[in-house]
């Protein structure tokens, strides 16, 4: 009786969606993020926000996507939800390269030079043999230009 009650259950389980396989698992789909990716590439970022929404609602755990949805509300000119969206995305990875150097890149355009500093010096332990992410944040730290007062 236990036998085919155990075949059952291992069945619905392989048809499951992954999110009902695994609880707490919370895999992420690249492919679906590729066209948003594309789209903030190519300027539409007011665009790409409601969907990168919904996207970490359905990938919460996945940095990714708040990084890039914290790209998307800074390059739109929203620094405060931007700041929200990178933390998230940091939260879940402190590693996260991509997600230091747009951090940064945002306390420069708030004009906090001492916070993406701190950014750098990160980005500086994970790349020690230097990176994209290292390298670009150095060069916008190189040409910040103060507030006048």
């Amino acid at each position: 009786m236990l036998r085919p009650l155990l075949l059952c259950t291992l069945l619905a389980l392989s048809l499951a969606p992954p999110a009902a396989r695994a609880a707490g698992d919370d895999p992420s789909d690249a492919s679906a993020l590729k066209p948003m990716v594309e789209a903030l590439r190519a300027g539409q970022y007011a665009a790409a926000i409601p969907r990168l929404e919904n996207y970490t609602l359905q990938f919460p755990k996945d940095a990714n996507g708040w990084n890039w949805l914290g790209y998307a509300y800074r390059k739109n000119g929203q620094l405060k939800l931007a700041f929200a969206r990178y933390e998230r995305a940091l939260a879940l990875d402190p590693s996260h390269r991509g997600a230091h150097e747009y951090i940064g890149e945002a306390y420069l355009q708030d004009h906090q030079p001492e916070q993406a500093r701190k950014h750098l010096q990160r980005l500086e332990t994970l790349c020690p043999g230097g990176c994209e992410e290292l390298a670009d944040l150095r060069q916008a730290l190189a040409a910040y230009k103060p507030r006048a007062p």
